[in-house]
């Protein structure tokens, strides 16, 4: 009997420290597309608006524009109450509209990844580009 109290003391301490700690810890998604994304970009050593082969390259499968001299992507973002719109905009991120929870951005493409450290952040989803049917 001691020792199943004694197990069941231990897993309720476990629960005490585990528990919050898994719903407090940030872990942002990265979509497939995201992912696939990062994955090209790798492949370029430096990306800069002057940079028209790959670019060009990049916009046959992503959202990739260029403004004002910045190589930038189009990208969705779910994000919670908590989203941390200064560090956002602090990596360059440009909001084009927020509602309910989504957010249509535009992100400096090597910024993309630095997304991880943005509180309150819950999916990234590069924008792709499409192929319409006939």
């Amino acid at each position: 009997m001691k020792r199943i109290r004694g197990i069941s003391i231990l897993l309720i301490i476990q629960l005490c420290i585990a528990f919050p700690l898994a719903c407090f810890t940030q872990d942002v998604q990265f979509s497939a597309s995201s992912q696939l994304f990062i994955k090209r970009l790798a492949s370029y050593k430096k990306l800069k608006a002057g940079s028209q082969k790959e670019i060009r390259e990049l916009q046959k499968e992503f959202g990739v524009s260029v403004s004002n001299g910045k190589v930038l992507v189009g990208a969705m973002l779910k994000v919670n109450e908590k989203i941390d719109l200064k560090k956002l905009k602090r990596f360059g991120t440009e909001i084009n509209t927020n509602a309910g929870g989504v957010m249509s951005v535009r992100i400096p493409v090597y910024k993309l990844v630095k997304l991880k450290k943005v509180k309150g952040l819950i999916l990234v989803d590069v924008d792709i580009t499409g192929k319409t049917r006939e």
